[in-house]
């Protein structure tokens, strides 16, 4: 239950998205943009990066990827809107000697012609192919690329001589290349071999940070002809990168993000539209704070550390919180269905008792027909009777009189032929089955299993049980008297029986007529007493059935009961689990809010559709049948209901911004005012989680950072009350640029901060490797061509 719960609000949470980024303004990029993935652990990086670009450009077609790979095969799949952008070589090197992995592939690739003369060819079918993209863009005149690599993977001893030679060949269209490197760290998901990793991703670093020096240099023999002359390239003394990125699965605070390394891939998408847009379209409220690379790169530089300095980012993106919404919209929507099968399930006594069969008249009735006719008695005159004097008899007391004539015989008689014969027809007699077909076949809307739960609830004043407490009352009452008035006939003396003063005694036909009054007079009331008992035992038959057919209709209550239950425990659960994405603060008034929209839209559907809708067959229909196949089946149900009648309504359309407006603004009840936050509050809280959220991502030691400088970017619509609020909040003590990208942003609100001005040693990820890199060293191990 569970299970499929959270696939519905994920399934929901993503469909939402879907819509919400279809009607978000895509940004389109100025200059070319060309990703170089760099090693096999680039490949979640590579689909992440490429399916964020392909969902906010609009020329996202013209994006190209390069993925060079030293596996067998490349992971990284040519799909959707990306398909023929994507350019991969894997290179056939052996990574068999851990202890020089890295060099060992260094001297493979200089050693193989035909594999660096696949990768010229792969390099030059890349730039024709972003030749023929050229159209799309405003500005060809300078190329952005972007450099990914995962800092241990031991490919990326390469990345120097990878880079100058797709730099030579994609620079012969550009007068400019402009190079910026994403390097990745995982500390998460630690291995059997996570020091061997740190080894191997200090290593790099080691390198990477005497390659941001000004005097780096390289001159290589890359660049191939297609007759196999090799051309040298050479990049010139200077910082082999314009920038560098730091991008760990760690914030700056040491905190490991759940997701992984996704927020980074996220980050490194996020940063690339920023610096490639077409229209400058960022705004500071308070001036100058439209991002400009060049001006970033020389604010992270100061005087006293000229170079090797480094960057790094982190990017929020608040969505609404739709897994809530869903949750919250499910259990709204199945509390209405179960208080109207509640307060529809009440009848009248009497309607009831006449639905069962229990009004007077029909229980008269079926208790009748269990005896047989009453002119059966007439066979008991067939019986011997002892010959005895009249005198004797008229003396005698009825009770005395039936013994000296029949003895037990008229009573055997009437046991077997009256008493058996009714209790035998009471046996017979499945009153749940006869209720159960009645109800089959008579019970409609509003009327259903909940109603008969009530009717047959002991409890209920107006419940059926009352209806038979009251008739057993009225039965016994009779009985008694039917059976107090047998016993005084019985007491009765013989003469009683004379039917006029010519009377005789001694004669054959007297003694005849005599024997037949007797048996009239006393076994016509032994039916009439037989017949209240048959009534008052159908009564108490009947008490027992409605007992069954309680606990049968309790069942299916309780079923679903509980599946209030399981939505409520989904929500603590689920929602539990998904605060820290979606933002637990902006789930607040979602109660509130959603139970009215709900609310209105049920009530829209009761007047358009009858008020029994719920009950219609397109809705919940038999709903007893569909609890007896199962809660889960009913939990089916419920959501197809909502899927078609409830989220396809406008409020599930209305923007981020809108929607948290008027979450802000519902009004409540007196008593519930405490619960409610106010428009500043709900924009505290987004601005607070979008600040937390947009943390740096990678862990620093503080203490030996001498120089930062931060850059914070807003991505929405700069005229909303949020941005308004955002840019307002700090005005007259900001530390830092804040920035506006304005776009019509439907899906929710966007930041990117940009933190740079620390060296390689404040890297915490660095300092914890060292331990690991020397040891490894002091082993035999060699980590560097």
């Amino acid at each position: 239950m569970l299970e499929r719960l959270r696939s519905f609000v994920s399934e929901y949470d993503r469909r939402a998205d879907e819509a919400a980024d279809v009607n978000d303004e895509q940004r389109s990029l100025h200059n070319p943009l060309v990703f170089l993935f760099v090693g096999e652990k680039s490949t979640e990086a590579l689909d992440t990066v490429r399916r964020l670009m392909e969902l906010k450009c609009t020329n996202s077609e013209a994006i190209l990827y390069l993925h060079l790979s030293d596996e067998g095969t490349s992971k990284a799949k040519e799909t959707g809107k990306a398909a023929g952008q994507l350019f991969s070589l894997n290179f056939p090197f052996s990574k068999e000697n851990r202890a020089s992995v890295r060099p060992d592939l260094h001297r493979s690739f200089y050693q193989s012609k035909e594999t660096l003369s696949e990768l010229n060819r792969l390099i030059r079918r890349a730039g024709n192919r972003l030749a023929e993209s050229g159209r799309l863009y405003v500005n060809f005149q300078r190329l952005n690329l972007a450099v990914v690599t995962q800092v241990d993977d031991p490919l990326n001893v390469l990345l120097p001589e990878f880079l100058l030679l797709v730099k030579s060949i994609l620079g012969e269209s550009f007068k400019h290349v402009q190079t910026d490197l994403y390097a990745l760290m995982k500390e998460g998901e630690a291995d059997e071999e996570f020091a061997y990793a740190a080894a191997m991703g200090y290593s790099f670093l080691t390198e990477l940070d005497a390659q941001q020096t000004r005097s780096y240099s390289l001159q290589a023999p890359l660049l191939l002809t297609e007759d196999g002359f090799a051309l040298e390239v050479e990049h010139l003394p200077s910082p082999l990168f314009d920038l560098v990125y730091l991008l760990g699965d760690k914030d700056e605070h040491g905190i490991l993000a759940k997701k992984g390394l996704e927020l980074a891939y996220k980050t490194i998408a996020s940063l690339n539209l920023l610096k490639n847009r077409r229209t400058v379209h960022e705004y500071d409220r308070d001036g100058g704070g439209v991002y400009n690379n060049l001006q970033y790169k020389q604010s992270i530089t100061s005087p006293a550390v000229p170079e090797n300095i480094y960057s790094s980012a982190g990017y929020a993106e608040v969505r609404r919180p739709n897994q809530a919404i869903a949750l919250m919209v499910l259990k709204q929507v199945y509390h209405a269905f179960c208080s109207k099968l509640e307060s529809s399930g009440g009848m009248e006594g009497k309607d009831g008792a006449q639905l069962f069969g229990l009004d007077a008249a029909s229980v008269n009735r079926v208790a009748a027909s269990l005896l047989p006719a009453k002119e059966k008695l007439e066979e008991m005159h067939a019986l011997l009777a002892a010959d005895q004097p009249l005198d004797k008899l008229k003396r005698s007391s009825l009770r005395e009189v039936e013994e000296e004539l029949y003895g037990s015989n008229c009573r055997a008689f009437f046991a077997r032929h009256f008493e058996q014969v009714a209790r035998s027809a009471l046996m017979a007699i499945n009153l749940r089955t006869e209720a159960e077909r009645k109800l089959a076949a008579e019970l409609r809307p509003p009327y259903t299993f909940y109603s008969v739960y009530r009717w047959t609830d002991e409890s209920e004043e107006a419940g059926l049980h009352k209806v038979i407490a009251r008739q057993l009352e009225e039965t016994g009452r009779q009985l008694d008297d039917a059976q107090y008035a047998l016993q005084r006939t019985y007491e009765q003396l013989g003469d009683t029986l004379q039917s006029g003063s010519g009377f005789s005694f001694l004669a054959k036909t007297a003694k005849r007529r005599f024997r037949r009054e007797l048996i009239a007079v006393l076994y016509s009331q032994h039916y009439d007493v037989l017949a209240l008992q048959m009534k008052r035992e159908l009564l108490l038959k009947w008490e027992d059935t409605l007992t069954e057919l309680h606990q049968g209709a309790g069942q299916l209550v309780s079923q679903l009961q509980l599946l209030k239950t399981d939505l409520k425990d989904a929500a603590q659960q689920i929602i539990g689990q998904t605060a820290d994405d979606n933002g637990d603060d902006l789930g607040r008034n979602l109660r509130e809010y959603y139970s009215k929209q709900v609310a209105r839209i049920i009530a829209a559907l009761a007047a358009n559709r009858g008020p029994e809708f719920f009950l219609d067959s397109k809705y919940f229909g038999d709903i007893a049948a569909l609890l007896i196949e199962g809660r889960d089946k009913l939990l089916t149900r419920l959501i197809e209901i909502c899927r078609r009648e409830v989220f396809t309504d406008a409020v599930f359309a209305k923007s981020f911004e809108e929607e948290l407006l008027d979450r802000a603004n519902v009004t409540v009840g007196f008593e519930e005012r405490n619960l409610i936050l106010t428009k500043e509050e709900l924009y505290r809280d987004l601005f607070e989680r979008l600040e937390t959220g947009a943390t740096i991502r990678l862990s620093l030691f503080n203490y030996t950072q001498k120089h930062r400088y931060e850059e914070k970017y807003f991505f929405g619509d700069f005229e909303s009350e949020f941005i308004r609020y955002a840019f307002a909040l700090d005005r007259g003590n900001r530390t830092y640029q804040l920035g506006c990208v304005h776009e019509r942003k439907t899906s929710g609100i966007d930041k990117l901060n940009i933190m740079g001005g620390f060296r390689m040693d404040d890297v915490m990820f660095g300092r914890n490797a060292r331990k690991y890199y020397d040891s490894y060293v002091a082993n035999g191990f060699n980590f560097h061509p």
